[in-house]
């Protein structure tokens, strides 16, 4: 009798994982096919493509580094929206296809990579230097979208490591701190 009831309370527990996985599924499918659906401003990377007034602040492995400040307003209060573009090096472009490779992302179309826009938030107004960032595209020459990820309602604010591109960019983008 008691094999019965160990037996009973087994089966319970193995029907309730299976309703409980079957609903984490559902819901992860759910959010995927929400995903799929938002769409990619593909206006807005084609004009980041074409225009010409980007400023440069500096070259690194990867490439030529361009900015300038986001029309859109801002992003936060007290908060730069700044906008990058990284015109890749061959040699950019050929590391940055095999990180995507190595992490197993889409390749498709990437052999006509030629830059990286990013739209970030920089605080330049707190003790810290930090970003985060709001919104990637990878783009060909044409502007057209490789890739593309916005940021959700949760900000990773990242502190600025020197020597780096990023301090490189809150040097030219952020007012000069006086001391009082």
């Amino acid at each position: 009798m008691g094999g019965e009831i160990k037996q009973r309370h087994h089966l319970k527990a193995i029907l309730f994982t299976g309703v409980v996985l079957i609903i984490c599924v559902g819901f992860i499918m759910w959010l995927k096919e929400q995903a799929a659906q938002q769409p990619v401003p593909t206006d807005r990377a084609i004009y980041d493509a074409k225009i010409t007034d980007w400023k440069k602040f500096g070259t690194d492995q990867d490439g030529d580094h361009f900015y300038r400040f986001d029309g859109s307003g801002k992003a936060f209060p007290d908060i730069f929206s700044i906008k990058t573009r990284l015109v890749y090096s061959e040699e950019g472009k050929k590391r940055y296809i095999e990180g995507r490779r190595q992490a197993r992302l889409p390749l498709k179309d990437f052999d006509k990579l030629s830059s990286r826009t990013v739209l970030y938030g920089l605080n330049c107004f707190s003790k810290t230097k930090e970003l985060c960032i709001l919104e990637v595209f990878e783009l060909t020459q044409e502007g057209a979208t490789l890739d593309y990820a916005k940021s959700g309602s949760y900000k990773d604010w990242k502190a600025i490591p020197e020597d780096t591109i990023h301090e490189a960019l809150y040097r030219v983008a952020c007012p000069e701190k006086k001391d009082e």
